[in-house]
């Protein structure tokens, strides 16, 4: 019985491993899959979408942030959601600014003007075989905390 397990998980990660793309490839399927993702659509109430981090050790992180700098400029390119590109850290930083003397105080961003986003992209990278690994991707609705789109791609790690 192990023995047939053994064979059958190995005729799968075999067979897994001829759907590699390049990274390049990869990025533009992801954007097509979303945008072309009918229960996605159907999400009346989502118009923004920010990014998070993709957890995994298998591949650089130089690696996770130009898959998710492709994901984000090809979304935004469809123009169909609003992409949200803020960090905390910057976000605090403008609000220490608000209390600062040396700064034109109508320069910076009024209070109560940055927008949250109504969905979240995430992702986990898992290793498959060798080089091999599986990139699952999520966009969560923040309001309902429901899945709304999911993706899974064979791609090459370091």
């Amino acid at each position: 019985m192990n023995k047939f397990i053994i064979i059958l998980t190995a005729f799968f990660l075999q067979g897994c491993m001829h759907n590699i793309q390049s990274d390049k490839d990869v990025a533009e399927q992801i954007i097509e899959d979303i945008h072309s993702s009918t229960s996605l659509s159907m999400q009346k109430d989502i118009k923004t979408l920010s990014t998070s981090t993709i957890k995994g050790d298998y591949i650089s992180e130089i690696k996770k942030r130009h898959f998710l700098q492709k994901i984000r400029q090809g979304i935004v390119s469809f123009g169909k959601y609003k992409v949200i590109s803020y960090d905390d850290k910057l976000i605090m930083e403008i609000r220490q600014l608000r209390q600062s003397s040396e700064i034109n105080q109508k320069t910076i961003p009024q209070k109560n003007s940055l927008i949250t986003s109504d969905a979240n992209l995430t992702g986990e990278i898992l290793r498959l075989k060798n080089n091999y690994c599986s990139l699952t991707l999520m966009i969560t609705n923040l309001k309902t905390g429901l899945t709304v789109w999911e993706g899974n791609y064979d791609i090459k790690c370091n």
